[in-house]
């Protein structure tokens, strides 16, 4: 009881190494570990970004025989996510349909935006299915996910579809669930679309940023709708939002494209401030 009260405190603490010198110290003192222990020595070395040794302690249950809960699980495809190792997060995935460990809501969102980052959106998508087959509950993080992921595959339609069922079950969408709603139309040049998703974050008081309107102003030069184009770009402005070379691009292009060439040079002008500025 002493140690994992102990290894619970560093766990708290994000101590990694103090937690590991507890469980080395434990088993010298021939104690034998837990499932409890393990999970907050686990976790403690995910708050420290030690995912080389999340890994080797999840190893470690299975020399031991020390049986792994959900909590391990999810720790561990939690950490595959934050680095970027989603076929290792699949492989935890199956290790726990072996292991007959029921898996959550927070593990399948987990594996879903693994898999999302890692450019499969397939099995993004595939994972967004098996949680509402199974009636999980679905949160904005798991929509964004989702979202995110078929924007990468090009199915922008898709995912705009899965966007707007967040209405119809209640599920509020944040800033950056709306940003992979625009990002996905954006690639899709669908500006009508982009446009109305900047109205409804207004409608429902969620923050904009560059994130947002820069798709909004790419989509609208690609739709060749420089008026809209130019004024979500002098909306970026007022709201002092930062620019990047892509949104200056597509702003001058769209107008560019409207025969506004003076108002392409005062873009252009303003760009070449900002650069000498920064």
């Amino acid at each position: 009881i002493t140690f994992g009260t102990a290894i619970s405190a560093c766990e708290r603490g994000g101590a990694w190494s103090s937690a590991l010198h507890l469980m080395r110290w434990m088993k010298q003192s021939r104690v034998e570990h837990n499932t409890i222990t393990c999970n907050s020595a686990i976790n403690a070395c995910k708050k420290g970004n030690q995912w080389e040794k999340v890994f080797h302690l999840f190893r470690s249950m299975e020399v031991c025989k020390v049986s792994s809960n959900t909590t391990t699980f999810s720790t561990a495809i939690g950490t595959c996510d934050t680095e970027g190792k989603w076929e290792l997060s699949l492989q935890f995935w199956c290790g726990m349909a072996q292991s007959r460990v029921e898996c959550n809501t927070i593990t399948v969102s987990t594996l879903t935006s693994a898999c999302e980052k890692g450019g499969e959106w397939k099995k993004a998508a595939q994972l967004f299915g098996l949680m509402t087959s199974t009636e999980m509950q679905l949160s904005a993080t798991t929509f964004t996910s989702a979202v995110t992921g078929y924007g990468r595959g090009g199915r922008w339609g898709k995912a705009l579809q899965l966007f707007w069922l967040t209405e119809r079950i209640n599920v509020r969408c944040d800033t950056i669930a709306f940003n992979a709603a625009a990002s996905a139309c954006e690639k899709g040049a669908a500006w009508a679309t982009v446009v109305q998703l900047l109205d409804t974050m207004a409608q429902k008081s969620v923050v904009s940023n560059t994130l947002t309107c820069s798709p909004v102003i790419s989509a609208c030069e690609k739709g060749s709708e420089w008026e809209k184009a130019l004024h979500y770009f002098r909306l970026m402005a007022s709201e002092r939002m930062e620019f990047g070379t892509v949104t200056f691009s597509a702003a001058i292009s769209a107008c560019e494209k409207g025969s506004q060439w003076e108002k392409a040079l005062e873009i252009l002008i303003e760009m070449s401030q900002r650069s000498e500025q920064s």
